[in-house]
């Protein structure tokens, strides 16, 4: 299904979140007419929409202990290279760092940020 076609059938679902009754079987026609343009039925579709939950993969394991010390260690040397971090960073670096002690490794984007810092400030683990 292309792009223009997926929008459109977010689009027709979305209807179906009205409390008229009439709207709402309209939606369903015209989401029917939709997957049959397509070669699809509403089963078909379930399928799809199941499938694309179903995990690809194994789950990732928790974080071990060591993981997190690493992010501990990590931020205390970015908090050391004080005069490379501003007011804002150094107040993440103290979140992350706390939340690592935690046994919370940072998220994809606070990693990114935390790489960011390191980089610039030329520091590693």
């Amino acid at each position: 299904m292309d792009a223009k076609t997926l929008d459109r059938l977010r689009k027709l679902v979305a209807m179906l979140d009205t409390p008229e009754e009439h709207e709402q079987v309209n939606a369903m026609h015209r989401i029917n007419d939709l997957l049959r343009s397509q070669g699809m039925t509403f089963v078909d579709f379930a399928r799809r929409l199941e499938l694309a939950t179903v995990p690809t993969g194994p789950p990732d394991d928790p974080p071990t202990r060591d993981d997190c010390t690493r992010w501990v260690e990590l931020c205390d040397r970015l908090l050391d290279a004080d005069a490379w971090t501003s007011d804002k960073e150094r107040d993440f670096l103290e979140t992350v760092r706390k939340w690592a002690r935690r046994g919370k490794p940072p998220s994809e984007k606070q990693q990114v940020w935390l790489d960011d810092i390191a980089s610039r400030t030329k520091t590693t683990v």
